[in-house]
């Protein structure tokens, strides 16, 4: 049998276990849903929406995340950073890292990954 790296192992357990995490269909999901209504909402409730839909997904799975390839890791990113976009009201081309670091307090995606392994 041939032997799979982490990423390519990942990449097969995401499709057989977690066929609704696939990059194509989560971005635009949260894109489509969640952009209009969310002038709308309170702070409160965004960050009740983002934690329901979007962070408990990123923190899916963790140590099957662990090795897969860097586009995949800055597709997530962008995910957390759309997130951390409607939660705080600050506009997409603004710098989110601060945001990220200072306000929200979240790790990047790479980085909360190793650390939920190193929690195991």
């Amino acid at each position: 049998m041939q032997s799979l790296r982490n990423g390519q192992m990942a990449e097969i357990m995401d499709i057989q276990v977690c066929p609704s995490f696939r990059p194509s269909v989560g971005l635009a999901t949260f894109n489509c849903a969640l952009r209009p209504v969310a002038r709308s909402l309170t702070a409160d409730a965004a960050k009740t929406i983002v934690h329901a839909f979007i962070a408990r997904r990123l923190d899916y799975c963790n140590s099957l995340l662990h090795g897969i390839t860097d586009s995949l890791f800055r597709w997530l990113q962008s995910v957390q950073n759309a997130a951390a976009c409607l939660i705080t009201g600050t506009r997409r081309h603004d710098h989110i890292t601060p945001v990220l670091r200072d306000v929200l307090h979240w790790l990047p995606v790479q980085h909360r990954v190793d650390y939920k392994l190193a929690l195991l």
